[in-house]
């Protein structure tokens, strides 16, 4: 829209002024047209901040304020759609079936186990059972009704297992090579990590070193993480027994024949590896012990070792 301003008035002559000047007007913007959802919730009221339902069969209410963005919108109906099933259920129990359900919920059949699935989700652990559950009948439903599958086929096809026991199998067969690196890979990591920030290791220069020992009381070769010096060639159990030693090439007498002693139980490790249970891959394990006793000869230029008289454990 354009309107011109009025005539000036008398006082305003001789040049053009400002007064002379055309005025334009501009329509304001519109404001942005609202969408409107096409679904009205059984909790809104007159008022589009305030959810509340009213018992039809008592006089309690309940009322909650809600914001204005959507997110916490829906928190607050589920609020209400909660508060309502805990009044109904609690005063009006049976009433409760008559309430709508927030979600279709069909009735499935129970979850069983199979024998010879073609794709299993999970085996028996026990040996020379074949049962399992399959994958595509298992993705649909929840981690309950898999424990009640797995407990349904111990009560019938194991009687006698109980359940603490069929659940430390379950829990043994879940364990494979691959987690166990996987979880030894980031235990490795982790205490390399607090060591360097931490400030542990001082002016060494440190690097974590996977050493195997012999379990005496269970029979079988673990592994177990160290800290090397790569400068001074040392190695400690943890990154803080560094700070109290120098970082230098010259070792004490008692260092110089520790060495020795760990040498000689390295040795006698890689040749007697096979007799002993592991739970590691016997090639990792084979490869372990040898990176070990390479580490193990590396010593500055100043060391000798020498060998060491007697008999010695592998526990060494």
């Amino acid at each position: 829209c354009m309107s011109e301003a009025a005539a000036p008035p008398s006082g305003c002559s001789g040049a053009r002024r400002l007064c002379d000047v055309p005025l334009i007007v501009e329509d304001p913007p519109r404001p942005a047209p609202v969408r409107r959802s096409t679904t009205r919730s059984n909790f809104a009221t007159k008022d589009p901040q305030l959810l509340e339902w009213k018992c039809p069969w008592c006089p309690w209410k309940h009322c909650a304020r809600q914001a204005q963005d959507s997110g916490r919108r829906k928190n607050k109906l589920s609020v209400v759609a909660a508060a309502r099933r805990a009044h109904v259920a609690r005063y009006h129990p049976l009433r409760l079936k008559s309430l709508p359900r927030l979600m279709p919920c069909p009735s499935l059949p129970p979850l069983a186990a199979e024998e010879r699935p073609a794709d299993p989700i999970w085996s028996c652990p026990i040996r020379g059972c074949n049962f399992g559950i399959d994958k595509k009948k298992a993705s649909a439903r929840s981690k309950s009704a898999m424990c009640e599958a797995k407990a349904q086929h111990r009560r019938k096809a194991h009687p006698r297992c109980t359940a603490a026991r069929f659940r430390a199998l379950n829990i043994k067969a879940a364990v494979t090579d691959q987690s166990r690196l996987k979880r030894s890979a980031t235990c490795i990591n982790d205490r390399l990590a607090r060591s360097r920030l931490g400030g542990l290791e001082g002016e060494h220069r440190l690097a974590p070193v996977v050493v195997p020992r012999r379990h005496r009381a269970l029979g079988k070769v673990g592994m177990h993480v160290h800290f090397h010096c790569k400068r001074c060639k040392k190695l400690k159990i943890n990154a803080t027994a560094f700070r109290r030693i120098p970082c230098v090439e010259d070792w004490t007498p008692k260092e110089v024949y520790s060495r020795c002693v760990q040498l000689k139980a390295a040795r006698l490790l890689r040749d007697t590896a096979a007799a002993y249970r592991t739970a590691y891959p016997r090639g990792q394990l084979a490869n372990c012990v040898n990176g070990y006793v390479c580490l193990l000869e590396d010593v500055p230029a100043g060391v000798q070792l020498r060998q060491v008289k007697g008999p010695i454990s592998v526990q060494s």
